[in-house]
């Protein structure tokens, strides 16, 4: 009876169960071995939303969830595997889990789980696997978004701004992301902040775009910080401050996002907000590139080819460039770069301005 309650209470208050419960009675649910607490508890981890973030963590928990065969948990270890986060990506690994999460995800939707049925959605709208199926996912948002369940908002925002099996509909997109927002969905409040910065679905206003970018920053979002960041560099809707710009950068790129990474390079690159560092610079170009961020990648290849803070190597630069080339060719060993022998033979191909590498951001 017990179970039941609390179950009801967090339905009714449509929050996600960390929300309405103390993370302490969560824990001791899931350690007497209670299978939906157990996924329930490691998704939270693996997400990052109510608690750090922890891999590690979350890895444990639906662990010990997948043996009692919960969906919730072959849906987060989906994810995980087809991420590469806490595990080494394998999309055929991936495939499984949501193919296992499926028939059971299906089942506590239909019994008004609404975590279950934002799963669900998400499933219908992204993986092939299980048959996507965009009418499906937008039903079952909508279920249970219509009953204050703030990551189904959110998601139900997201079909709206990209006209998935919906007409295109930024001020659609806006009200339901706003609703997440108010309730402290901090993925929802940085998308209320675009569109609020650039003037869709409501009149643009950057102040409210400062406002709730911080919000979201405040409680650890590193896109929030990172974009916060960029307000105060560009001194759009709050006075110009290098510093702060440089401490929401900095905070950023210690959770390891790359655009943050490479904004903090180009700080220590060029003494803004900070002392010039190009040990520092070069570090972090590094941490963003070695993830797969083209711009790191093509300044990393820069530094290289001029001797910024190192001595000059050439091979290195072609190697940055091919990397950040890379995605872009179509067949990578047909491409006339694939063989190319100077850092000058990349620049043609470059997907962004690397002429303009002084202009901050």
């Amino acid at each position: 009876m017990k179970k039941i309650l609390l179950l009801m209470m967090i339905f009714v208050c449509g929050n996600a169960v960390l929300h309405a419960m103390p993370l302490m009675e969560i824990q001791k649910l899931a350690e007497n071995g209670d299978p939906y607490y157990q996924a329930t508890l490691g998704g939270e981890y693996r997400r990052g939303e109510a608690i750090k973030k922890d891999y590690n963590l979350a890895l444990e928990w639906l662990k010990k969830a997948e043996k009692q065969q919960h969906p919730f948990a072959y849906y987060h270890l989906a994810a995980m595997y087809r991420l590469g986060t806490g595990v080494p990506q394998d999309k055929s690994k991936a495939v499984e889990y949501y193919q296992k999460a499926y028939t059971g995800m299906l089942a506590l939707a239909k019994k008004g789980d609404l975590e279950a049925q934002t799963n669900l959605g998400w499933m219908y709208a992204h993986c092939s696997c299980v048959g996507r199926h965009f009418q499906q996912a937008h039903k079952w948002y909508h279920q249970a978004a219509d009953q204050g369940y703030r990551r189904a908002q959110s998601n139900l925002g997201d079909m709206y701004f990209q006209g998935d099996g919906v007409s295109l509909d930024y001020a659609e997109a806006f009200k339901w992301y706003l609703k997440a927002a108010e309730q402290g969905y901090s993925s929802a409040q940085v998308k209320v902040g675009m569109m609020y910065e650039k003037g869709l679905g409501v009149k643009t206003q950057e102040s409210e775009a400062v406002r709730w970018y911080r919000r979201a920053a405040e409680n650890g979002n590193p896109q929030a910080q990172t974009n916060l960041a960029l307000m105060y560099q560009a001194g759009c809707g709050v006075e110009k401050d290098e510093r702060e710009a440089f401490k929401w950068n900095e905070k950023a790129a210690e959770q390891g996002h790359s655009q943050a990474q490479t904004n903090l390079g180009i700080m220590y690159q060029y003494g803004c907000g900070t002392e010039a560092d190009p040990k520092k610079a070069i570090q972090w170009y590094t941490a963003a590139a070695e993830a797969g961020y083209v711009e790191a990648q093509v300044k990393l290849a820069l530094i290289y080819e001029n001797g910024y803070g190192l001595l000059k190597n050439e091979a290195k630069a072609i190697e940055w460039y091919r990397r950040a080339v890379s995605p872009f060719l179509e067949t990578k060993l047909e491409h006339p770069l694939a063989k190319a022998s100077s850092p000058e033979d990349f620049k043609q191909e470059i997907p962004i301005d690397i002429t303009e590498d002084e202009g901050f951001f």
